[in-house]
């Protein structure tokens, strides 16, 4: 370095450099001669070099710039130094220019000058630098004359040379960025201009075609209002897009002014104009003035400041002068369009009389108020809702354009109605439009009246700033057609980080865009003209809230009810013959008489009954067409299924049925038909033999539309020209009893639909505990690899790893990385939990494309595979490798679907890190990055896949727009999963209790909304937010089996109509599914969460713990037992202890001690342990491994001894070693009871959520009290099953995942999990084991113990089933009736569901239990048992049991007054009896607790009629009459005894008093009912009172104690006790205890009656 430069450090000279370099690029237009000063400098500052010269590579040439060298363009040859060093690409360097041989050989020399003289000075030194970048030789530097500190010649170095290299580097480096970025900005400019340029001519086009859509509806408008005003003039002005008008009558001869625009109008006599004359009387043709300051017959004088003028004369029809038209412009001139614009005006003015011209000068000014209006109409921007426009895929467009570009969590776009003052959105197909009042306290008022951007966070004078979030960008839509520039908003909102300039300005460009969109859409809109609009409900004196909530609410929905159409439709214009006239038929030939006589019975009987004709024709086929098997199918028209007459079945159209149906053509197969390549054994065969040899088929045609067909299978003989006529003839009675039995098709289609829903909800079922399981096992994958993430040393393991999240992560089912090694591409590819590493590729072509393109590449369909993705890594100096993924699927997995953007940048981010970590492996070193993917990615795998699935499942089934699922946390709902639309933001949450869904969540209870605007619970602020528009809403809890509410759905926007009772009953199925699918996934997240936790607590804890198992294998260690034994636990666990401990005899006889004594623990202090010898062996030492202790190192350990079973109970086999090194002995005692309390607690992977504790109570009681030794020993066993959680406990799935390296008994058995393999279901079974039948006996005696007691307090019972299939039991009812035990279950969860209805004090669930006690008390202790039959019996107990079912806790008095829909539909007679006896056999209807599925028609009727019987018994304003009625007869009864004929009078006595059997218990117990039922009238007068109905005045004051005891007492005397009185002369003395009590408790009311007395 030259003595000038001051003495800096390194980094000082970089800094400098950089300095330089980033102020040199910073310059506007950079040229060769900048960069080659800059380098001159440089180089001689800091190489020392006295002269430089940089030259540039051009053509094939060097080329200087700003030089004195004379020659400045050089060949790439060995002409000249540089030429040489180019050509070569090496430095060359020569110490001794003047003795140099090598330097004087060539021809061309350059020579070093000095400042400022410009004289050539000798070279003694030279240094030539090529600078290479991309193998090309991009600069030369030749140096010359090195200089050293003291100004003295010497040589260059290679430090000098490397100097050099690296400044030409940095400048080219950086020359080429610039040039990139500079052509960069050149296109963008290009492409600008295009698009603007492009906007531009859209624009011409768009407000051509508006110039034109005014001028006809200005002509229109003059047509219709016959007459010109100043508001005429107006909208005319705006048609010829001038700035001025005057308009001109010809009256009396003279021109007049009498209207005018855009000028000052106080000086008449400026208005009048010598053009306007000039062009009405003398040229008598349009006038066009380009320039009025060179017209000579304009007045220089007057104040009217334009450039050009047209002049318009307008003659009547006669061609006489009526008045003329003046239009002033003030930029620019008017062409010849204009003038025919002009003329076409003209022409309409020139019809109207002068006396139709109204004058709005001076005193004559007129305000026409229509024509204002029909101006303002004409020129505000308003796009009906009701066009034909794709709104929602519009809208849909924008907002996918502006979340390309932005990042944003909501974007909205609106049109604005300037007429109705409204902005309006529609997201989506199935809701509708959503209105947004324009007031100024809003904000979107507020951005529509400045007409300016407002971005958020910010300063907004609005009241409403609270509905939206606080990031966010509303952005108007602005336009110049129109009156206000403001045609529409695009809000957008996101929940962090403020949204940046640029990001205001992108939005801002892409609202031009909408805004000529919005332009186009308006100026071709097809509606009239409106001249009215209501305002009045967006009044200012309401909130904005309130407006915005009126204004959603009186607009119509776009949902309509849809009615499907009837199949009677399609047939009512059948043309077929009539075949039925007089009983007779028409004979054909080929049929015989017989079977002619057949028919004919046949049409008659179906004549007989017709709602059953088509059955009975389908039951006939095989008599009148011999054959193995047939069908009658009717095909829906709407939903293209089959349905089988005979069972109700639904088939899909498909084989030879199918073929039939759509050729409408017979189909006749004498021989092989299994063999025909249209055969479909579903269908085909009919539901006979598979095998099936004939066939026939014949379509039903009705408007040659094929309605069913008629099929047969196999014939007896043949299908012969007989077989063919009969079946052609009878397929023509099925369309003429369709077409006159309506109701007939129409349950044919309700059953086809009721079907579809079934068979969706099956499959979607099953799809949930799909994507469930799958979701347990990415949980399980999970923990797993975090629980040996750092652990894992070898490369190839955690490559599997890495692809094993990786899949769980996209969905994927395989996934692969491909590196090349030595020219060949290797592959890891991960399928089926295994990592298979091979080299020949079938795909290597398309891996090559991707490598060497460097982009991505996405198929479908492809080398066997459903689709694929292959990402490439490039880049320099880092392994080159590709990642492949096949086969995605959506969230659901229910299909393969396309790799998506999110699914790249993982790939890409994977790998990233796959090619850091092999570069790191190959060093030898820890792949770091590799770890750290599958910890980030593997931490965020969780249940969102399920929610999806649910939410999806949810919104196919019912048929809706949106479907979202929250989950209960706390006291909070969370949304944790987004729909497709993404407007609900993941971790949403909303209090309990809050709006629509939080009540629902909050109460447990269904609400189904037809609109929820009218609803004043539902917040609007999300439709604000999202401009989505709720209208319909079906919410639901999700309830656990302790009726918790742990989840709620809520769907929005029916597609068609509303949410209907079918909706609610097929939404109730799914959410009983998804609670156990929900319940089982948390509760194994728990569990795998609390396992992978204690064997994290075990592994850290520094003792050692070995579990053996009961054969004495090791099956769990939590370290490494080398060190301490000498043995790896790979050897161990295939050994048996003795083997490998027989050094510690002690240990060894300690540990088989307590493996024959389980109940025995062995503790010992300072014990010696030895390790084990190891065997010789022939390998040399690994000199490279640490050192390790010798074999026979001794080591100091206490150690405690104990079975598996002293620390979790359930367990039994096995042994625990625990050994503590003697230096933790002060620890000792702490930590064993730290170990003991935590093994303790670990619970099963399978919880039971009954409590069981009564029954373990209760059987400890009875085991006490036998002496038969075997009953204790299985008592005692039973209970000790049943404290270990195994019994009584909900049907769910557990999978409880291995982990790798242990057996099949190992730590899970140690801490409390069942040992099972490998994802194994396991599936707990409801109830006793069946091989335990003594103790369902002994449980059956205790049940009854407690069924026998007539006090049995309903209350305190937690689980009513056992009662109830106890009760049915002891008559033998469920062997009788041939009842499914599952079956009844489900009858009863149902009757509780539906006492459930309504929260009532006493109409629920426990008093049904308790009439059905009673009843079976009554039967089962008295006489009364005797005299009914067990069918009858069985009606009673269905009749007492369900006798309430959805009571809505008030009385047929309230019904019938409040004139509700149950008084309407049974005509106020015994209104709520003959509901629940509707709801008790509807319920029974249900394929899953139909208790009647093994009845008879007669006894289904019987049955039915006597349930009837009995429930309506129950009505008390029967109670007076049955009472007098039986007790006439039962005083009558010694000399008439009972018959038959007194059944239903029994029956109902008896149902009615186990109604009323609460008076007959204890005080205590009675007491408890009767407050329930003061409550519940209490309730009942309240509401009489809000509803203004006659209040029930025995209901009123019950809370006041002289009110209550003394209706208490009037109730049990004369109520109660003539009933029971009744039924006692039937039953004396088998009721007296209820006798006795019902007179005790009268006692003790009057008393307290007495005690209470009423005030007078």
């Amino acid at each position: 370095m030259n003595k000038s430069m001051p003495f800096r450090s390194t980094g000082e000279h970089l800094l400098q450099i950089v300095k330089e370099t980033q102020y040199l690029f910073q310059v506007q237009n950079l040229s060769n001669v900048m960069i080659s000063d800059y380098l001159h400098k440089s180089l001689c500052t800091y190489t020392g070099s006295s002269w430089a010269e940089i030259f540039f590579v051009e053509e094939s040439k060097l080329i200087l710039y700003k030089t004195f060298q004379t020659t400045k363009i050089v060949p790439i040859n060995e002409d000249s130094v540089p030429g040489y060093a180019a050509l070569n690409k090496e430095s060359i360097t020569v110490n001794n220019a003047s003795a140099s041989s090598f330097y004087n050989s060539f021809k061309i020399k350059f020579n070093p000058y000095v400042i400022p003289s410009k004289e050539i000075i000798q070279t003694s030194a030279i240094a030539c630098i090529p600078i290479i970048k991309d193998e090309q030789c991009r600069l030369v530097l030749l140096l010359f004359n090195k200089q050293d500190e003291n100004n003295s010649l010497c040589y260059f170095t290679d430090s000098d040379l490397c100097l050099a290299e690296a400044l030409g580097l940095w400048a080219i480096g950086h020359y080429d960025i610039y040039t990139y970025c500079s052509d960069l900005k050149k296109k963008l400019k290009n492409v600008n201009e295009q698009v603007e340029e492009s906007t531009n001519l859209m624009n011409i086009g768009v407000r051509a075609i508006h110039r034109r859509n005014s001028l006809e509806k200005c002509i229109n408008v003059i047509k219709t209002e016959f007459k010109i005003t100043k508001n005429s003039i107006k909208q005319i002005s705006q048609v010829m897009l001038c700035e001025g008008v005057i308009f001109h009558l010809y009256t009396e001869e003279v021109l007049k002014p009498i209207i005018a625009l855009g000028m000052d109008t106080s000086d008449y006599r400026s208005l009048i104009t010598k053009t306007a004359e000039y062009s009405l009387l003398s040229y008598k043709q349009i006038l066009n003035i380009s320039e009025l300051s060179t017209e000579p017959l304009w007045d220089q004088e007057k104040q009217i400041k334009m450039k050009s003028l047209l002049v318009c004369p307008i003659f009547s029809l006669e061609n006489e002068p009526l008045g003329c038209i003046e239009y002033f412009r003030k930029n620019t001139s008017f062409s010849p369009f204009d003038e025919a614009f002009a003329s076409k005006l003209s022409q309409i003015i020139s019809s109207l009389p002068k006396e139709n011209f109204i004058p709005s000068l001076g005193d004559k000014n007129i305000n026409d108020r229509t024509l204002g209006l029909l101006f303002r109409e004409l020129n505000s921007f308003a796009v009906s809702s009701q066009e034909l426009y794709d709104y929602p895929r519009i809208f849909a467009e924008i907002r996918r354009a502006i979340s390309n570009l932005l990042v944003v969590d909501s974007c909205t776009v609106y049109f604005a109605n300037q007429i109705s003052n409204i902005f309006w959105t529609q997201q989506s197909e199935n809701c509708d439009e959503l209105t947004q009042p324009i007031c100024k306290d809003t904000l979107f008022g507020y951005v529509y009246l400045k007409k300016s951007r407002i971005v958020l966070p910010g300063e907004v004078p609005v009241s409403d700033i609270s509905s939206y979030d606080k990031i966010g960008i509303i952005q108007p839509i602005l336009s110049s057609l129109t009156l206000h520039p403001i045609i529409g908003l695009i809000s957008v909102f996101r929940s962090h980080k403020e949204f940046s300039q640029e990001e205001q300005e992108i939005l801002e460009k892409i609202s031009y865009k909408v805004a000529s969109l919005f332009e186009c859409l308006w100026i071709n809109r097809g509606e009239d003209i409106h001249t009215t609009y209501d305002s009045t409900i967006y009044s200012l004196d309401n909130s904005p809230v309130t407006r915005f909530r009126v204004a959603n609410t009186k607009r119509s929905h776009t949902s309509i009810h849809f009615i499907p159409e009837e199949v009677s439709e399609l047939l009512k214009f059948s043309v077929s013959p009539q075949i039925v006239k007089s009983n007779s038929i028409y004979s054909l030939s080929s049929i015989s008489s017989t079977k002619l006589a057949e028919i004919k019975n046949l049409l008659h009987e179906m004549k007989t009954k017709p709602e059953l004709a088509l059955n009975i024709l389908s039951k006939r086929l095989r008599a009148l067409v011999p054959s193995q098997a047939s069908k009658l199918f009717i095909m829906d028209p709407h939903e293209q299924h089959l349905i089988d007459i005979a069972n109700s079945n639904l088939a899909k159209p498909s084989g030879l049925i199918n073929i039939c149906i759509q050729t409408k053509k017979t189909i006749c197969i004498r021989t092989g038909t299994y063999q025909n390549q249209h055969f479909d054994k579903l269908i085909d065969s009919l539901g006979g033999d598979s095998k099936v040899e004939s066939f026939l088929a014949v379509p039903i045609i009705v408007q040659d539309r094929s309605l069913g067909v008629i099929a047969f299978a196999n014939a007896s003989i043949n299908f012969g020209p007989e077989e063919i006529a009969i079946a052609e003839f009878i397929s023509i009675i099925p369309k003429d009893y369709l077409s006159n039995t309506n109701d007939n098709i129409r349950e044919l289609r309700d059953a086809i639909q009721v079907g579809r829903r079934h068979k969706m909800l099956q499959q979607w079922c099953k799809q949930v505990f799909f994507v469930a399981n799958s979701t347990q096992n990415k949980i399980a994958l999970v923990k797993d690899t975090m629980q040996k993430l750092y652990e894992e040393k070898k490369f190839e393991k955690l490559i599997k790893a890495g692809l094993e999240i990786l899949c769980a992560v996209i969905n994927a089912e395989q996934s692969a990385v491909v590196y090349e090694e030595g020219g060949y591409f290797i592959e890891y590819l991960y399928k089926k939990g295994k990592i298979i590493k091979k080299s020949h590729l079938e795909d290597q072509g398309l891996l090559m494309k991707s490598l060497e393109s460097g982009k991505s590449i996405s198929l479908e369909l492809m080398y066997g595979k459903e689709n694929i993705i292959v990402i490439p890594f490039v880049e320099e100096k880092m392994p080159r490798l590709l990642i492949k993924a096949y086969n995605k699927r959506d969230d659901t997995l229910s299909y393969y679907c396309s790799f998506n953007k999110e699914d790249e940048q993982i790939l890409n981010e994977f790998s990233a890190a796959m090619s850091s970590s092999f570069a790191a492996h190959n060093c030898e070193e820890s792949p770091e990055a590799l770890r750290q993917f599958i910890k980030q990615y593997a931490t965020n795998l969780n249940i969102h896949s399920l929610i999806c699935t649910i939410r999806t499942a949810a919104q196919k089934l019912l048929d809706c727009d949106r479907a979202t699922v929250f989950i209960i946390e706390g006291n909070e709902m969370v949304v944790k999963a987004q729909g497709l639309e993404k407007e609900i933001p993941v971790d949403f949450r909303i209090p309990i209790g809050k709006g629509i869904i939080g009540t629902v969540a909050q109460t447990g209870q269904t609400e189904n909304i037809h609109d929820v605007y009218e609803d004043p619970r539902f917040d609007p602020a999300m439709d604000k937010k999202t401009g989505y528009r709720t209208s319909t809403m079906l919410c639901m809890p999700v309830l656990d089996t302790n009726a918790k509410v742990i989840a709620a759905l809520q769907m929005i926007n029916k597609k068609k109509g509303f949410f209907d009772e079918s909706d609610e009953e097929t939404l109730v199925i799914f959410s009983e599914i998804i609670s156990s699918a929900l319940q089982n996934c948390s509760l194994f997240m728990h569990n795998i969460t609390e396992r992978t936790r204690i064997l994290n607590i075990l592994n850290s804890i520094g003792n050692y713990i070995l579990v053996f198992n009961s054969e004495g294998m090791l099956d769990y260690s939590n370290k490494s037992i080398k060190p301490l034994f000498g043995i790896t636990k790979k050897i161990a666990v295939k050994s048996h202890y003795s083997s490998w401990l027989r050094d510690n005899k002690k240990l060894v006889l300690d540990i088989a001690f307590v493996m024959q004594n389980p109940t025995k623990r062995i503790q010992k202090k300072q014990q010696k342990i030895v390790s084990a010898r190891s065997k010789k062996t022939r390998t040399l030492p690994n000199i490279s491994q640490p050192f390790q202790p010798s074999p026979q190192t001794e080591m100091y350990f206490h150690y405690t001894i104990a079975s598996v079973h002293t620390f979790n109970k359930s367990e039994t086999l096995g042994v625990v070693l625990i050994l503590e090194d003697v230096s933790a002995l002060a620890e000792l005692d702490s930590k064993l009871k730290k170990m003991q309390l935590e093994v303790e607690s670990m619970k099963s992977s399978i919880y039971g959520e009954t409590s069981l504790q009564k029954c373990i109570q209760k059987l400890g009681a009875i085991s006490k009290t036998l002496d038969n030794g075997d009953s204790k020993l299985h008592i005692e066993d039973v209970i000790k099953t049943l404290k270990q959680g195994n019994l009584n406990k909900a049907d769910i799935l557990s999978q409880i995942p291995s982990v790798q390296g242990y057996s099949n008994k190992v730590i899970s058995e140690y801490i409390g999990l069942e040992t099972l393999p490998h994802h194994e279901t396991v599936r707990i079974e409801r109830g006793p084991r069946r091989d335990s039948r003594k103790l369902v006996e002994v449980m059956e005696k205790s049940i009854l113990s407690d069924l026998r007691d007539i006090d049995l307090d309903p209350f305190i019972i937690t689980n009513h089933f056992p009662y109830v299939k106890t009760m049915f039991q002891d008559f033998d009812l469920i062997d009788q009736m041939e009842i499914d035990i599952n079956y009844l279950l489900n009858f009863t969860n149902q009757v509780k569901d539906h006492y459930s209805v309504w929260d009532n004090p006493f109409h629920n669930f426990y008093h049904g239990f308790n009439v059905l006690h009673s009843i079976y008390m009554l039967l089962s202790t008295t006489k009364a048992g005797t005299f009914f039959s067990v069918h009858e019996i069985f009606a009673l107990f269905i009749a007492a049991f369900c006798h309430d079912l959805e009571h809505p806790g008030r009385n047929n008095n309230f019904e019938i007054n409040r004139g509700s829909h149950l008084s309407l539909i049974y005509n106020d007679k015994s209104v709520l009896e003959n509901h629940h006896a509707a709801v008790t056999f509807k319920l029974l209807q249900n394929e899953k607790s139909n208790l009647l599925v093994k009845f008879s028609n007669d006894a289904n009727r019987s049955f039915r009629k006597l349930v009837i019987v009995s429930i309506l018994a129950t009505d008390m304003a029967r109670h007076v009459e049955g009472i007098t009625t039986m007790t006439s007869r039962l005083k009558d009864i010694e000399e008439n005894p009972l018959k038959n004929s007194d059944l239903e009078g029994l029956a109902g006595l008896l149902i009615h008093g186990a109604d009323l059997s609460h008076p007959c218990k204890r005080y205590d117990e009675y007491q408890k009912w009767s407050k329930k039922v003061c409550d519940e009238f209490t309730l009942q007068y309240q509401e009489e009172l809000l509803l203004g109905l006659t209040p029930t005045e025995i209901m009123k004051d019950l809370d006041k104690p002289e009110v209550y005891y003394a209706s208490e007492f009037g109730f049990l005397k004369f109520v109660i006790k003539p009933l029971w009185d009744c039924i006692n002369l039937w039953l004396n003395p088998h009721i007296n205890q209820y006798i006795e009590n019902l007179n005790e408790n009268i006692e003790k009311y009057q008393k307290l009656k007495e005690m209470h007395p009423k005030s007078k």
